[in-house]
């Protein structure tokens, strides 16, 4: 499942509780699995404040590479 597919079914489900402009004032945390070059440029294109996790954080980060 994309993240489109996912924002899809979360809109319907605030649709049928009668809530459609809650999707617009949250902020959605994304899991890695997710990260993708797909993903990411759907995300830009539907203005909401999103944060999808970095798979390749731990590599450019230094305080990782002396960690175990």
């Amino acid at each position: 499942m994309n993240v489109n597919q996912v924002l899809e079914q979360l809109e319907k489900q605030l649709s049928e509780l009668n809530t459609p402009n809650a999707l617009r004032a949250a902020k959605f945390t994304v899991d890695s699995g997710f990260q993708s070059e797909v993903n990411l440029e759907y995300m830009t294109t539907t203005g909401l404040d999103t944060y999808i996790a970095d798979t390749q954080f731990r590599s450019r980060n230094p305080l990782f590479k002396v960690s175990e």
